[in-house]
């Protein structure tokens, strides 16, 4: 959305009849309505509102007094009976084991029931990649469903390294959280698992620095090119702030989330 802001005139010259958002309920009302122009015909809207609303970078109070963190399409998804819009919601999900799955269902179950596609119970790592490697998953008993020495399919990795302030700004930085992201990817490109299928995500932007760090300069690190310098290189691990992970296909996510829970 962004981007269509910063092309706004650009846009409007090519008389659009319909537009398509997508992550629709992260967009701030005004900026949609100024990407509409007096040709749009069709307004289609992709997201889900139970998940990030839109923001104002340092002015919350400012944003939920005036209800700026309501976007249009959450507003007309919940509008009251007599102003329905016509809507319809995805009911089969392709991206997440079953078990992994379960932990979200409830949280839709006013709105759909979440079926899971018959490929979520036979997909095996790493089928629909053509790079060769080392495929211990190969010749574990599960046949490459499983990854060898990772179990469960969900967990919480606890460590005793201590919190520092990043060089970059105000942001943070665990280092040893991030030299075990790294190694943990390295072994898991071991098994066989694709680099681009391998996601590790950090809300910090210095925990960012740090995790590439890692993994450009270790000397065990470097030969299994977990990332590249080459920006057209796709094979290649992911590595970002969470508020910028845009999802694709992945078998692996990892997050570093830096900072200790305090109640």
């Amino acid at each position: 959305m962004v981007g269509c802001i910063t092309r706004l005139e650009s846009i409007r010259k090519t008389r659009p009849f319909a537009v398509i958002v997508e992550e629709a309920s992260e967009v701030l009302e005004p900026l949609l309505f100024s990407c509409l122009s007096e040709t749009t015909m069709k307004l289609e809207m992709i997201g889900d509102h139970r998940q990030l609303q839109p923001s104002l970078m340092s002015r919350y109070d400012f944003e939920v007094f005036n209800k700026v963190n309501v976007s249009m399409f959450q507003r007309l998804i919940e509008a009251p009976q007599g102003h329905e819009v016509p809507s319809t919601v995805l009911s089969v999900q392709r991206r997440m084991r079953k078990n992994i799955c379960d932990l979200t269902r409830d949280f839709y179950s006013d709105i759909i029931e979440i079926d899971d596609h018959q490929s979520c119970h036979s997909q095996t790592i790493g089928e629909r990649s053509s790079s060769s490697g080392n495929r211990l998953i190969r010749f574990a008993a599960t046949q490459g469903r499983e990854i060898p020495g990772v179990m469960p399919h969900l967990f919480l990795w606890t460590h005793g390294g201590s919190q520092q302030r990043s060089r970059v700004g105000i942001s943070r930085i665990n280092p040893n959280e991030a030299k075990m992201a790294s190694f943990l990817a390295a072994y898991l490109v071991e098994c066989g698992v694709p680099r681009s299928s391998i996601a590790i995500l950090t809300p910090y932007k210095g925990q960012l620095i740090e995790i590439r760090g890692h993994m450009q300069s270790d000397p065990q690190l470097r030969p299994r090119r977990l990332l590249s310098r080459d920006p057209d290189d796709k094979d290649v691990c992911r590595l970002s702030t969470i508020d910028r992970f845009q999802v694709r296909q992945l078998r692996w996510l990892s997050t570093s989330p830096t900072s200790h829970l305090r109640a």
